[in-house]
């Protein structure tokens, strides 16, 4: 046979034989409570969708805490440690989607595919929608959602525009969608998946290393590929000290800001597999002649960027320098550990 089908299928093996161990989601002993919590709330997501045009919709897609409290008290669930963690495992194994975090723990979500499909009707936006070519037009070439065009016409079903407020939130959840305001009622959201690339730079090397501070993520930056640089966009807008910066063009693989008079360009390289996130300063739009490379205020504020979008991320590392010229022709890092 086919050697990667063979390793697919052992792959898969592998898998499923970790969930049905002992110490898998299925190969656990539940709690009988914990079940019948289960077998409910799974009775309350059958019915019908409202697909395809039937209706009434009687299945639900996602109910409040308090609900699910109700129910779990009727099956002998009363404290309220122990219904988290129920819901904690229920989410592990795939069968409601619960979070035990700020603006998420109110809502249990009963059917994955419910989110899915709202996504899928932001990314199967059509080139034409009646009375938003404009909204149309900025999600596709810009990957800038409004969210008057969410409203009107991707989420106008009824099974979206119920819970318009918990979707979004969730969405954010995964770094599907991501608000361009941190309190959540942005009026414009970035899609990170249908940001573009930017155009190829002229000065792949971008004059001396010592002009540029670069970022390592240890080999983990294709984690965060490619909502990298909208999540440093929102982190900005948190901190009073931050304000001065102000956005000059989000691509999927590229960021322009301008920090007080001086404009910054971060990148990631190599082009054809990002490994680093590179700073450096392209422009000065002020009076004085520009001085060499970063200056120590940007690069700390930098430095307290990157830590700040990163902190719902605590396995992730980043090491930040610069290249010296010696350094720089053999391919090792003068670091500052992070």
């Amino acid at each position: 046979g086919d050697p990667g089908l063979l390793a697919l299928r052992a792959c898969i093996d592998r898998e499923v034989a970790d969930a049905l161990g002992e110490d898998g989601p299925f190969g656990q002993e539940l709690p009988l409570p914990w079940v019948q919590l289960r077998e409910q709330l799974e009775d309350c997501a059958e019915g019908s969708t409202g697909e395809d045009g039937v209706l009434p919709m009687t299945a639900m897609f996602v109910l409040g805490l308090n609900k699910v409290k109700d129910m779990a008290a009727e099956v002998g669930i009363y404290d309220e440690g122990e219904l988290i963690a129920c819901l904690q495992f229920l989410h592990s194994s795939g069968s409601v989607i619960f979070f035990d975090e700020e603006g998420l723990r109110e809502s249990v979500v009963l059917n994955s595919q419910w989110l899915a499909d709202a996504m899928a009707h932001v990314l199967n936006c059509p080139r034409v929608v009646q009375g938003s070519s404009a909204a149309t037009r900025r999600l596709r070439e810009r990957g800038e959602l409004e969210d008057d065009l969410l409203r009107r016409h991707l989420w106008k079903a009824h099974k979206f525009r119920e819970h318009h407020s918990i979707l979004l939130r969730m969405l954010y959840r995964f770094d599907l969608i991501i608000p361009m305001d941190h309190t959540g009622a942005a009026k414009v959201h970035v899609v990170p998946s249908m940001l573009l690339a930017a155009p190829p730079v002229t000065d792949p090397d971008g004059g001396s290393v010592w002009e540029s501070l670069y970022l390592d993520f240890h080999g983990m930056l294709c984690r965060l590929l490619p909502v990298l640089f909208p999540k440093l966009v929102v982190a900005s807008s948190r901190f009073p000290d931050m304000n001065i910066i102000s956005s000059l063009g989000l691509c999927r693989d590229s960021f322009r800001v301008l920090w007080g008079e001086e404009e910054l360009l971060l990148d990631l390289l190599p082009v054809e597999r990002p490994q680093v996130v590179r700073v450096r300063v392209v422009a000065n739009h002020g009076g004085n002649c520009r001085q060499q490379g970063l200056s120590m205020p940007v690069v700390r504020a930098l430095l307290k960027l990157f830590d700040a979008t990163l902190s719902n991320n605590s396995h992730l590392s980043f090491s930040a320098g610069v290249l010296c010229e010696r350094c720089h022709s053999c391919g090792r890092w003068l670091r500052e550990a992070r």
